[in-house]
């Protein structure tokens, strides 16, 4: 398996399955996230929190297409 941004590829066979890991640096310290490793969830984005912001390639400190007017909050507890 290769480890690559925040995804792994796992070669089934004669193909490549890509998926993404169930943490998010930036998604999981944020006083929004309501994920539990199974879905990648909070108050910004209550359907799917976008790859872009769960592969930390924007760390949602700006507002976002569809979130809510919620940026991230680093979690105090």
């Amino acid at each position: 398996m290769a480890y690559i941004n925040h995804k792994d590829i796992m070669n089934v066979g004669d193909h490549d399955i890509e998926f993404l890991h169930p943490f998010s640096d930036v998604c999981c310290r944020c006083q929004y996230f309501a994920g539990n490793g199974l879905n990648r969830v909070c108050q910004a984005f209550p359907n799917e929190i976008p790859d872009t912001i769960w592969l930390e390639e924007n760390k949602h400190t700006a507002p976002y297409p569809g979130d809510h007017g919620l940026q991230f909050i680093a979690a105090t507890k």
